[in-house]
This record gives structure tokens, sequence and C-alpha cells, in this order.
């Protein structure tokens, strides 16, 4: 597509979103090479700089749409589910493990005494939470840890509330 019929499309109300879908490039690399083509973006309005001639040859390529086979689209989704996965993992372990050389949830796990004395408590909480909770123990890998979690929780808890 010519840099001019961008333009023309963007001053007649076209998003560059909508753009960014139908030339299958990012809005950066649209504006980048309507740049290249000698186009300035001024106060709302995308112009050709001072001394530049319209150029009909100058366009914008567009970039071929990859065809998946059903195999690749499945491995695909699997790594990107893995890299999720192991992107919040890493999170949750960060976020635990503050400046303030404060134990992971992962040591904070293992130093816990599972030799002192256990009580039986059931609580109820709302269905959400429980959602939330059980999704958490799910992607952290602590579906086993159930019990511990919760004593961490309410040990931190009445450190911060029961002054």
């Amino acid at each position: 597509m010519e840099a001019k019929e961008i333009v023309e499309q963007l001053e007649q109300g076209k998003l560059m979103k909508e753009l960014e879908v139908e030339l299958n490039i990012s809005q950066s690399t649209i504006r980048t090479r309507l740049k290249k083509a000698g186009y300035v973006h001024d106060e709302g309005k995308w112009q050709l700089r001072e001394g530049i001639e319209m150029d009909e040859k100058t366009s914008v390529p567009i970039a071929p749409k990859e065809k998946f086979t059903q195999e690749e689209i499945t491995f695909l989704k699997k790594f990107a589910k893995e890299q999720l996965e192991n992107e919040i993992r890493d999170n949750i372990i960060n976020e635990f493990a503050d400046e303030e050389n404060e134990l992971s949830l992962f040591e904070r796990i293992r130093n816990i005494d599972e030799d002192e004395n256990r009580e039986r408590n059931n609580i109820f909480i709302s269905e959400s939470v429980h959602e939330e909770f059980t999704e958490f123990l799910k992607v952290s890998k602590l579906k086993n840890q159930k019990s511990l979690l919760v004593e961490i929780a309410l040990i931190d808890f009445l450190k911060k509330y029961n002054k």
C-alpha cells in the first residue's frame, strides 16, 4: 500500500490499530515507514515534510501472512503457555523475596516446622478468593502446599495487624 493511501485512510478516520491488522505490520513500523517516506506527524495529522515532493512510488510494503500447520499452532500455544507460567512463577518468587533479604516463599515453606502439632480448622471464604488461590497454587506448582501457604499468610497477617 502506498504511503499516500495510508495517510488518506488515517485522515478519513481509520485508526492506526485497524491499519496494523489490515497491513499485518505493527503501528510503530507503519509510523517508521511513513517517516522514511517523507511524512511527519504534526498536530495530529500526517503531512509531507517541506521540500519533499509526492512520489507515487513511495509505498509501505505489506508483510505476508504466515500460514501455520495445526501442529505448529499447537506447539506455539504450548510454548507460550509454558513461558507465561514460568514468568508468573518467577514473578511470584521475586515478589516474595524483596530487597530486605526477606526469605522467598519457597524458603519460608521449607522453614515451617512440620513436626509441630497441627490442628484441623474449617474456614469459609468466597468462591472467587478460593478460585484465585487454587489457580495460584496450580500456576506456581504448589498444589500440595496449600495448608502451609495459608499458615504463612496467617503469620504475615498476624505480624501486620496483631500489634
